[in-house]
């Protein structure tokens, strides 16, 4: 319990999901769960100080009683992958540096510090590469069979589906004519 209430503020989501954040971090963990939950780093942790294994019982307490801590804190949003705040859209990289691309006034830049939203990770939130500004789109249109007259529309829709998380997404289907594409909103 010292170990976390030392290293951690908790809190809930409106879905009720208890949480843990560190103190510069805004990348939160799962009081319960598998290899990103708070449970596994905190028996990693007792072991670095104690150099001895935290008892399943003591580990399975101190998490119950975090966990009502945690329900007891704010209520709190957590966005998976982006978010957006004061005009501004924020992208959670996935590393493990929880590194985040802000877009603000039609620039981006990238940070680690004073993020103002929460993410939340699941098993499936991949890492994505930090973006660059000498970078190529020919290693997408090899992966991808678009024509050259499409693409345009393609790389719009990506960036739209990326920079807009709170507008309804669309999907691209590929028509039976061969280079069209077909927007489909739903």
């Amino acid at each position: 319990m010292r170990i976390a209430l030392d290293r951690y503020t908790f809190g809930c989501t409106p879905e009720g999901l208890a949480f843990a954040r560190g103190p510069a971090g805004h990348v939160i963990r799962p009081i319960k769960g598998g290899r990103g939950g708070l449970r596994a780093e905190l028996a990693r942790e007792f072991y670095r100080r104690e150099s001895k294994i935290a008892s399943s019982s003591a580990l399975t307490d101190a998490v119950a009683t975090l966990e009502g801590i945690a329900t007891d804190g704010p209520v709190v949003n957590a966005y998976l992958r982006t978010a957006e705040y004061n005009d501004a859209v924020y992208i959670d990289l996935g590393d493990i540096d929880e590194s985040v691309i802000v877009i603000q006034a039609g620039e981006w830049s990238l940070t680690r510090e004073n993020v103002p939203v929460l993410f939340r990770r699941t098993a499936l939130t991949g890492q994505y590469s930090p973006p660059t500004t000498d970078g190529n789109l020919d290693s997408l249109w090899a992966l991808i069979s678009i024509a050259p007259e499409d693409r345009p529309l393609v790389l719009a829709f990506m960036v739209s589906a990326l920079v807009q998380p709170d507008v309804p997404l669309t999907a691209l289907s590929e028509n039976a004519q061969p280079r069209s594409v077909k927007v489909l909103t739903r």
